[in-house]
């Protein structure tokens, strides 16, 4: 019996989840399509775009936090 899913628009949990774990790409999407058979995969812009102002804010505080090199 083929899947009742027509497809899967993981969230940026997943996405957060699976760099947490060091896992690139092409093993996360493996791992997606492992776990829930062939199915069309899908990203949100929302999705894409939850996690830039941590982005930008890991920069910042980064570039704060390492103090320039005294001369």
């Amino acid at each position: 019996m083929a899947s009742a899913l027509l497809g899967l628009v993981p969230d940026s949990s997943t996405a957060i989840s699976a760099e947490r774990r060091k896992q690139s790409v092409p093993d996360f999407i493996e791992s997606i399509l492992r776990a829930h058979g062939p199915l069309d995969l899908s990203l949100s812009p929302v999705t894409v775009a939850e996690p830039v102002p941590g982005i930008f804010r890991a920069q910042t505080s980064g570039s704060r936090s390492d103090p320039a090199p005294v001369r």
